[in-house]
């Protein structure tokens, strides 16, 4: 879920929230029946916080599963690569050493064979980095947008409960 996704979805709930409090505060009801329905609806909230926040977390794992189902794919895109190139090597090895220049080529096949291994391992390291840093990324994303949630709502139903017992009072 992207920041702009979630930004919109906490303050959708967080609005109309607050416009479920002020249409109970604001309706003819006994203070007793109006502190009720003010309760059932903060309970609402910390359900919907709750769901919100497993949403993320499901979210963040499917991201996570994805990005390694991706670094897997080109993982054996790669060993694949590798074992074509090295195929081709053979091959044209074959063909060299029949040819009358052969150590000037074998010397040629070598550098070669060296430069794919070495650029297969960089590509491998890189993928492994990548890998690391977008399932933290997905995770800490995660982590953020339940947290947020939770505190939004913890606040809402803190005023709510200052404004039930404000009522009270008077």
């Amino acid at each position: 879920m992207g920041k702009k996704s979630s930004g919109f979805l906490l303050g959708a709930v967080i609005g109309g929230t607050a416009a479920a409090f002020t249409a109970l505060l604001l309706a003819p009801k006994s203070g007793k029946e109006t502190r009720e329905e003010l309760l059932k609806k903060i309970d609402d909230l910390k359900d919907k916080t709750y769901e919100y926040g497993e949403y993320a977390k499901q979210k963040g794992a499917e991201y996570s599963e994805y990005t390694m189902n991706k670094a897997h794919e080109f993982h054996d895109s790669t060993l694949n690569t590798l074992k074509q190139q090295t195929s081709d090597l053979k091959k044209e090895f074959k063909e060299t050493v029949a040819d009358a220049n052969w150590e000037e080529r074998l010397d040629d096949l070598v550098d070669d064979a060296e430069d794919i291994v070495l650029d297969v391992e960089d590509m491998t390291e890189e993928v492994a980095d990548t890998v690391v840093e977008l399932k933290d990324n997905v995770k800490d994303a995660g982590e953020e947008v339940a947290e947020t949630i939770v505190d939004e709502a913890k606040e809402v139903s803190e005023d709510v409960q200052d404004k039930i017992k404000q009522e009270t009072e008077e």
